[in-house]
């Protein structure tokens, strides 16, 4: 049997959609894959990423407000990592609920211990800040109450004197600037 011109042509024809339709099919299956694998990102693996960010941002705004309360014992900076600690409870808990395979759940359980530790370490510093600002209290404090009384004493023309120390004998009210 003899192949004729538009035999030839029907035979490559058929030839190209077969080709076509297997490579549609594959091309089908592939997209349906690549589809699976975003609503599984979208859906699993990317709440999980956002509330890893929020705990993160949320970590180093504690340790911002710790720093710029110990500089500057600004309650305002206190009651910020406050409330920054109470946001970290809430990511983590979101983190927990969303936490699905053990070794997340193992991952979460080790983000709380750290935590832990943290905060211990957050709250010692802060309460060695406010014992470090009672002290400064207390001293300044007493050094006003010191000095008044030497004034008073020194109007009075008192003679004082701190035995082997000091002496303030002939001091008047109003010492001479220096030359």
């Amino acid at each position: 049997m003899k192949m004729t011109i538009a035999r030839k042509l029907w035979l490559g024809q058929g030839t190209l959609v077969l080709f076509f339709l297997i490579t549609c099919v594959f091309t089908g299956f592939n997209i349906r894959l690549v589809e699976n694998d975003l609503k599984k990102l979208t859906q699993e693996e990317d709440p999980i990423a956002q509330v890893v960010r929020k705990i993160s941002i949320s970590v180093s705004d504690i340790g911002i407000g710790v720093w710029k309360y110990v500089t500057t014992a600004d309650l305002r900076y206190r009651k910020e990592v406050e409330n920054h600690a109470t946001q970290f409870g809430q990511y983590k808990a979101q983190f927990d609920q969303l936490a699905k395979t053990e070794e997340r759940k193992a991952l979460g359980s080790q983000l709380g211990l750290l935590y832990k530790e943290y905060q211990s370490l957050r709250e010692t510093l802060m309460k060695t800040r406010d014992e470090q600002e009672s002290v400064h209290t207390k001293i300044t404090e007493n050094f006003q109450e010191m000095s008044q009384s030497v004034h008073e004493k020194i109007k009075e023309g008192k003679n004082l004197s701190i035995t082997g120390f000091i002496s303030f004998d002939n001091l008047s009210p109003h010492p001479n600037p220096l030359p």
